[in-house]
C-alpha cells in the first residue's frame, strides 16, 4: 500500500429549506486504506443563487480531536470570494481526517448549491507507515513519523 498519493474530490452541498440553517453535510474523506488529508487547494463555486446570500462552511476534523472552520459567502453564481482560507484548516503536528461542507441561505426554499473541489494528498494511517518521512507540498510542510 502506498504511503501517500494525490487526491481530487468534488462534493456538492445544498442549504436547508429554512433560512440561515445549514443543510445536510457533504463530506470530503480519504479513500479506503487512507486516513489523513493534506489540502493544497480548495475551490468553492456557487450555482443557482437568486436574491440571497449563500454561506459555505468548511470544517476540518483533525486526528488530535480539534477542529478548524473557514467560511465564504456568495451573492451570485461563480467562485466564492474572498477565497476560503484553506491554510487555517491545517495544524502542525496533526492531520485532517475529514472535511465537512455545509451551506446555508438567507432565504427559505433556496435552489442554490455549492460545489467544493478538494485537491491535495492523502496518507495511510500512522500504523501503516514504516518510518519518518518529510513532506513539502503546495506550501504545506509535514513530518510523518
Amino acid at each position: 500500500m502506498a504511503v501517500d498519493r494525490s487526491l481530487t474530490v468534488l462534493v456538492t452541498a445544498k442549504p436547508s429549506a429554512t433560512l440561515n440553517v445549514q443543510g445536510p453535510v457533504a463530506r470530503i474523506l480519504p479513500e479506503n486504506g487512507f486516513g489523513e488529508l493534506v489540502p493544497s487547494e480548495m475551490q468553492a463555486t456557487a450555482a443557482g443563487v437568486g436574491s440571497e446570500t449563500v454561506t459555505v462552511t468548511l470544517t476540518a476534523k483533525r486526528r488530535d480531536g480539534t477542529t478548524a472552520t473557514t467560511t465564504g459567502t456568495a451573492t451570485a453564481n461563480g467562485i466564492i470570494t474572498p477565497s476560503l482560507n484553506v491554510a487555517t484548516l491545517s495544524k502542525a503536528g496533526t492531520y485532517i481526517t475529514e472535511i465537512d461542507v455545509t451551506v446555508a441561505s438567507s432565504i427559505n426554499t433556496s435552489t442554490s448549491s455549492v460545489a467544493v473541489l478538494f485537491q491535495g494528498l492523502e496518507f495511510a494511517p500512522a500504523g501503516a507507515r514504516t518510518g519518518p518521512k518529510a513532506l513539502s507540498y503546495g506550501g504545506f510542510q509535514a513530518r510523518l513519523s
